[in-house]
């Protein structure tokens, strides 16, 4: 009903200006039903982690956010600037704290309290990951692969076959039921694009919502504008 009554407003306009309209409605009424969920706080028994630490990673991730938004020079620097501040504090709480338990070990080694000793090596044990010996890719290769794979330029879209319209052949509408079928069929629990609209919000969408996404797109096929968030994506690397 919210998402219903908000949808109605919505007035013609360009593709971009639909869609941030729709794209708004959508969010308010989220929030109005199902509020807003708290930010995950890391939390670790790292002996290195501290409140400084915690803060300084909380800045450096905004200035990320911030510097993907606008992709201004400034934002980036100003981004790997507290990046290496966050690494000097990370470095130094890391060999303070090894400092302190090498102290630790040191006093109880032939003493009475050996075995504190040892519980100490042992949970350094635990902390220490296994380094395998792999060849990594580089930073700057990875971005030239990741450039490369949704590029017309690219080998799979040069040998498909091209089909060239002109002006008198006519586009065939989509429909709204087809809109309706083509969202139905996505996945659940997947991460939102950069306009930040998860998929089951527009699942649970009344019919209005979907005669609107027609409209986008069809206006679109007519030769319109394709709303700028459309043309994005974040890609991530997962080991």
């Amino acid at each position: 009903m919210r998402v219903a009554n908000k949808s109605a407003t919505i007035e013609e306009g360009t593709p971009e200006q639909k869609y941030e309209e729709l794209k708004k409605v959508l969010q308010e009424a989220a929030y109005e039903a199902l509020g807003q969920e708290e930010q995950y706080q890391r939390k670790t028994t790292s002996e290195w982690w501290n409140t400084d630490t915690e803060e300084l990673v909380a800045k450096k991730k905004a200035a990320y956010n911030k510097w993907l938004m606008t992709r201004e020079v400034g934002h980036r620097e100003k981004y790997i600037h507290i990046r290496r501040k966050v690494n000097k504090m990370i470095n130094k709480s890391k060999n303070e704290t090894w400092q302190k338990k090498c102290s630790e070990i040191n006093c109880y080694l032939g003493s009475t309290r050996s075995s504190e000793a040892w519980k100490t090596l042992k949970g350094l044990r635990k902390d220490t990951q296994e380094k395998s010996n792999m060849s990594l890719i580089t930073m700057e290769e990875w971005k030239n692969y990741c450039k490369t794979l949704l590029t017309e330029e690219r080998t799979e879209f040069l040998t498909t076959e091209q089909h060239e319209y002109t002006n008198d052949q006519q586009v065939m509408e989509i429909t709204t039921q087809e809109v309706s079928w083509a969202v139905k069929g996505m996945k659940n629990r997947k991460a939102a694009g950069p306009g930040g609209l998860q998929i089951e919000l527009i699942k649970n969408a009344p019919s209005g919502v979907y005669e609107i996404l027609a409209r986008i797109f069809n206006k679109c096929l007519q030769g319109e504008e394709i709303p700028q968030e459309w043309k994005k994506a974040h890609i991530t690397s997962i080991y």
